[in-house]
């Protein structure tokens, strides 16, 4: 018997399939981290439910796939701020993995680390540049 993943708060499988699709369309054809037939038959396999690593994985394309996606059902509940879609899937993983763990590392430690980087990246970008859009379009107001 393996363990269950500690994560519990994944995308529905169509929405999953939709992310998936947006993450490997833009993100990985210009950083090819991920194999993607591979991937989608470890969801298909439902490994991302038994293997936690495959599992943080799986949340991490769906949160930065969400910053490209134009579904609300990637927002927050209740909200309809895209400022913080795909957070929810992210902050999972950002709780439970801290590091990579101090034991025999695996090809999904890796990639974790890799995505969560790009995660990271791609927020904290977002993050700066909106301001000063908002700077601009309230100048162009006045």
């Amino acid at each position: 018997n393996q363990p269950e993943s500690p994560y519990k708060d994944f995308p529905s499988p169509l929405l999953m399939a939709e992310l998936a699709e947006d993450f490997f369309l833009n993100l990985n054809l210009n950083f090819p981290l991920l194999y993607r037939p591979a991937f989608e038959r470890g969801i298909k396999a439902g490994l991302h439910l038994r293997e936690e690593g495959f599992g943080a994985t799986v949340l991490l394309v769906c949160a930065i796939a969400a910053r490209f996606s134009n579904n609300p059902a990637v927002l927050m509940e209740g909200s309809k701020n895209w400022h913080w879609a795909g957070w929810r899937w992210f902050a999972q993983v950002r709780e439970r993995r801290k590091l990579i763990p101090m034991r025999v590392t695996t090809l999904y430690d890796v990639q974790i680390a890799c995505v969560r980087r790009s995660t990271s990246f791609l927020l904290r970008r977002i993050v700066t540049r909106f301001p000063s859009s908002a700077r601009r379009t309230s100048l162009q107001i006045a």
